[in-house]
């Protein structure tokens, strides 16, 4: 993810698909 200094209400923005996903593995999990 990156920052979002300067985004404001009303700009146009970009849809770039799908919403935030993480992969985890089985030592984030427990």
């Amino acid at each position: 993810m990156s920052v979002t200094d300067g985004l404001m209400r009303g700009m146009e923005v970009i849809d770039t698909g799908p919403p935030l996903s993480f992969l985890v593995g089985g030592a984030t999990l427990g």
